[in-house]
Protein backbone atom coordinates (compact mmCIF):
# COMPACT_ATOMS: atom_id res chain seq x y z
CA UNK A 1 0.00 0.00 0.00
CA UNK A 2 1.30 3.63 -1.28
CA UNK A 3 1.04 6.44 1.51
CA UNK A 4 -0.37 9.37 -0.23
CA UNK A 5 1.23 13.03 0.50
CA UNK A 6 -0.85 15.21 2.67
CA UNK A 7 -1.27 17.47 -0.17
CA UNK A 8 -3.63 14.37 -1.86
CA UNK A 9 -5.58 12.96 1.21
CA UNK A 10 -9.26 13.52 1.27
CA UNK A 11 -9.37 15.69 4.24
CA UNK A 12 -11.59 14.82 7.70
CA UNK A 13 -15.20 14.69 7.91
CA UNK A 14 -16.83 17.76 10.07
CA UNK A 15 -17.54 16.56 13.68
CA UNK A 16 -20.36 18.75 14.17
CA UNK A 17 -22.99 19.84 11.64
CA UNK A 18 -23.76 23.27 10.53
CA UNK A 19 -25.43 25.33 12.41
CA UNK A 20 -28.51 26.01 10.84
CA UNK A 21 -30.01 29.25 11.59
CA UNK A 22 -33.22 30.56 11.35
CA UNK A 23 -34.67 33.75 10.95
CA UNK A 24 -36.38 35.84 13.88
CA UNK A 25 -39.88 36.65 13.53
CA UNK A 26 -40.86 40.29 12.88
CA UNK A 27 -42.12 41.82 15.63
CA UNK A 28 -46.18 43.10 15.51
CA UNK A 29 -47.02 46.26 14.10
CA UNK A 30 -49.35 48.20 16.81
CA UNK A 31 -51.03 51.66 16.98
CA UNK A 32 -48.24 54.22 17.75
CA UNK A 33 -50.70 57.56 17.45
CA UNK A 34 -53.85 58.52 15.91
CA UNK A 35 -55.12 61.82 14.75
CA UNK A 36 -59.26 63.01 13.36
CA UNK A 37 -57.88 61.51 9.99
CA UNK A 38 -55.88 58.43 10.77
CA UNK A 39 -53.41 56.49 12.34
CA UNK A 40 -49.75 56.12 12.14
CA UNK A 41 -48.18 52.06 12.81
CA UNK A 42 -44.82 51.24 14.08
CA UNK A 43 -43.99 50.17 10.84
CA UNK A 44 -44.02 53.70 9.22
CA UNK A 45 -46.99 53.21 7.39
CA UNK A 46 -49.67 55.72 7.38
CA UNK A 47 -53.37 54.35 8.11
CA UNK A 48 -56.44 56.29 6.93
CA UNK A 49 -59.78 56.45 9.18
CA UNK A 50 -62.89 55.09 6.94
CA UNK A 51 -65.57 55.49 9.00
CA UNK A 52 -64.72 53.51 12.14
CA UNK A 53 -62.34 51.21 10.59
CA UNK A 54 -58.68 51.86 9.47
CA UNK A 55 -57.70 51.49 5.91
CA UNK A 56 -54.45 50.10 5.33
CA UNK A 57 -52.32 49.88 1.72
CA UNK A 58 -53.97 46.97 1.03
CA UNK A 59 -57.34 47.05 2.43
CA UNK A 60 -59.37 47.91 5.61
CA UNK A 61 -57.03 46.74 9.15
CA UNK A 62 -58.56 45.23 12.08
CA UNK A 63 -57.43 45.63 15.35
CA UNK A 64 -57.10 43.57 18.49
CA UNK A 65 -55.44 44.70 21.58
CA UNK A 66 -53.17 47.60 19.30
CA UNK A 67 -51.67 44.76 17.25
CA UNK A 68 -52.71 45.90 13.48
CA UNK A 69 -53.49 43.17 11.11
CA UNK A 70 -54.11 44.31 7.72
CA UNK A 71 -54.58 42.47 4.16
Amino acid sequence: MVALPPSLRMPAAPTTPPTVITPRPSPPVVVTSCDPTGCWASDGSRLTRFGSNLLGPRGVCSTGGGILNCP
